[in-house]
């Protein structure tokens, strides 16, 4: 929204001869949106030759002041998003040394988790529900516009496979969907060759959203990247440690870091049940829960060692699981439910569900569910590179570059448009359109002053009509005083706009 502070402020630098360019940066790093400064610029060029005096004291550019809302649901959402990729780790690829009352089951998840050292491929299947009914019925708008759109649950899948046998040749493909309440969409992404493309296979129909081009779907696009940063989307060799984290470690800390997890207790084994084929694979099958003593041991062991090692390195001196400890001790009724082959010992499915309370007991309680299963255990991937694919990057410039020019062209349309009421005012003073193209505003416009219009500028006047015209991206603006204000393919060579 423009304000009277926002004009008064860029008045006052524009008369000290600050650039506009400058100006606009200024006021984007104080919170100012663009097309509110772009309107804003568009109004002052409206009135080139009356700039007022500045505003007192107006020495920095004004801070847009918003109202903060929802800050304590932001905080507890993080929590449970962090809650989430926790327990995808450790229960999603086996990273865990379980223990509980069946001995022989400790044997066989330990394997399991031993088994990721020599694994290099796996094809997946994971599907994340994210149920917030309750909050809408406990919380009423607590979520605001989410909270309206989400009437029942959001549904993540998300199916493909990665290879990494190679460390320098990554790849992986991916078929994401995510439905929220009624509305859906969809993507795919494939990493190979150090370049990820992706590409919209169904946008979701929002209100607020702009419809977007038809010729943007199912268009790949590409994007530079580097197998190390496309690997930071996969779990880690440990629970708790990120991927600038491990960045920072060197070879034998992380298997140092392997070993501290391989030996942690993550779960507890509640009951076993009968076996069952996963994808034509016989598997152990159990139930477990949540070992949270066993978790916080294990972080706060592994705090330790960080922080020792990296005694050197500002970024790991500075880690820390206190987030992952209190993310943990928000959930409540966690269930989990694993499948792993009783011949090669490698997980093949589990099931997890859980809730998270937002905070206090009337404000409703989130439900969260996952189900992963995998197969195709260290099967090389062949995989190719789509055909014809676009540089995201030139796509971004192109629509910056689009945007610019629509901006300008409003605004040089407005100034045109402006020069009806200008030149009746100086008709009313001097009972002449003659000279009018002298006097100011036109005059300023012509030498190219204090204007958007920088480019083909033509005024023309005689004692009963005038025109004035300006180039525009697609030819020319012009208006003139039968009233006519319209689109030209050539400049007014009159006092009327040219047919």
């Amino acid at each position: 929204m423009i304000t009277k502070e926002l004009i008064e402020y860029m008045r006052s630098e524009m008369t000290k001869g600050t650039q506009i360019a400058n100006i606009k940066i200024s006021l984007l790093q104080n919170g100012w949106v663009e097309k509110d400064i772009d309107e804003a610029v568009s109004a002052i060029s409206l009135n080139m030759g009356a700039v007022p005096a500045p505003a007192p004291a107006t020495t920095s550019a004004p801070i847009l002041e918003t109202k903060s809302q929802g800050q304590g649901s932001a905080k507890k959402i993080i929590g449970i998003v962090i809650a989430i990729i926790i327990l995808v780790a450790l229960a999603g690829t086996g990273y865990a040394y379980y223990t509980g009352y069946f001995t022989p089951l400790e044997t066989v998840s330990s394997d399991a988790f031993k088994s990721l050292s020599n694994t290099t491929s796996s094809t997946f299947d994971t599907t994340i529900i994210i149920d917030a009914s309750d909050l809408n019925k406990a919380g009423g708008d607590m979520l605001g516009e989410l909270g309206n759109l989400i009437s029942d649950k959001i549904t993540i899948t998300s199916k493909g496979t990665y290879d990494i046998n190679d460390a320098d040749s990554f790849k992986m493909n991916s078929a994401i969907s995510l439905a929220v309440g009624s509305v859906s969409g969809s993507l795919e992404f494939i990493f190979k060759d150090n370049t990820l493309y992706g590409r919209l296979t169904k946008a979701p129909a929002l209100s607020f959203i702009p419809v977007i081009p038809a010729e943007y779907i199912n268009k790949w696009y590409s994007f530079e990247a580097t197998a190390e940063n496309a690997q930071s989307i996969l779990p880690t060799s440990s629970i708790g440690l990120g991927p600038e984290s491990m960045k920072n470690l060197n070879t034998e800390q992380k298997m140092e870091i392997a070993r501290m997890t391989g030996d942690a207790h993550f779960i507890t084994i509640i009951d076993k049940l009968e076996t069952e084929s996963i994808n034509e694979v016989l598997s152990y099958h159990f139930t477990f829960g949540l070992n949270n003593q066993g978790i916080n041991d294990y972080l706060a062991k592994l705090e330790s060692y960080i922080k020792s090692e990296g005694k050197n390195d500002s970024f790991l001196s500075s880690f820390n699981t206190k987030d992952i400890s209190e993310s943990l001790e928000k959930i409540q009724n966690f269930k989990g439910e694993a499948w792993i082959g009783k011949k090669d010992h490698r997980l093949y499915k589990f099931v997890i569900s859980f809730d998270v309370p937002t905070g206090d007991a009337d404000e409703g309680t989130i439900k969260i569910s996952a189900v992963s299963i995998f197969k195709d255990w260290n099967k090389p991937l062949e995989l190719s590179a789509p055909a014809n694919s676009v540089p995201f990057k030139s796509l971004i410039e192109q629509s910056l570059g689009e945007a610019r020019t629509k901006g300008v062209d409003a605004q040089i349309k407005a100034i045109i448009s402006s020069t009806r009421a200008d030149a009746e005012v100086y008709y009313s003073e001097k009972n002449s359109y003659k000279g009018y193209c002298m006097s100011d505003p036109a005059g300023l416009i012509a030498q190219g002053k204090g204007s958007a219009i920088d480019g083909e500028f033509t005024c023309k006047d005689s004692v009963l009509a005038w025109a004035t015209s300006a180039k525009v991206s697609d030819g020319y603006f012009c208006a003139d005083s039968t009233g006519t204000v319209t689109d030209t393919p050539k400049p007014a060579t009159g006092t009327s706009c040219s047919k």
